[in-house]
């Protein structure tokens, strides 16, 4: 949970150019709460998720109970990132216009990247359009690649996870 203080501290300490960050008040104002919206809303119920759905005999109501709280959270995204309540379709999460790639949106990418090996339903994936394509579009970004590689997910080697661990 201490991801959105690190990340905090990053820009504040070593970005001075704001280059994951927003310069006007108002817009770090709107990235602030979009990374706390994640923080304590999307990180502890997708973790809970994870968990009972990777051990569902021990309580499938859980499983069911968390994934509907993951899919609220996953539609605020989608209707933020959408515009369907004014403004036009978004790139990013904070900033004017189509707003800026921020920690924002590094903090809730990292856990919302594999929505499609979650377990969702097909149906429940297509209410969630605009989400997978900011997925993809950071997931496109160059120096997101060079940072993942082949080697990153465990399903591609989950020997490394042993080595580390």
């Amino acid at each position: 949970m201490e991801s959105s203080a690190e990340l905090l501290y990053l820009v504040n300490s070593a970005d001075e150019n704001n280059l994951f960050w927003l310069s006007d008040p108002i817009d770090q104002s709107e990235a602030f709460q979009w990374l706390i919206f994640w923080h304590a809303s999307g990180q502890p119920n997708q973790a809970q998720y994870n968990y009972f759905r990777n051990n569902a005999d021990q309580s499938p109501h859980a499983v069911d109970r968390f994934k509907r709280e993951v899919l609220r959270v996953y539609d605020v995204l989608e209707i933020r990132l959408s515009g369907r309540y004014g403004g036009g379709t978004r790139e990013y999460l904070a900033g004017q216009g189509k707003g800026k790639y921020s920690i924002a949106d590094i903090n809730a990418w990292a856990w919302i990247r594999n929505i499609r090996r979650i377990g969702f339903s097909e149906n429940e994936l297509a209410q969630l359009p605009h989400l997978q394509q900011w997925v993809d579009r950071i997931a496109a970004r160059p120096a997101v690649e060079r940072g993942l590689g082949e080697w990153y997910d465990e399903d591609v080697h989950p020997e490394l996870l042993l080595e580390t661990a």
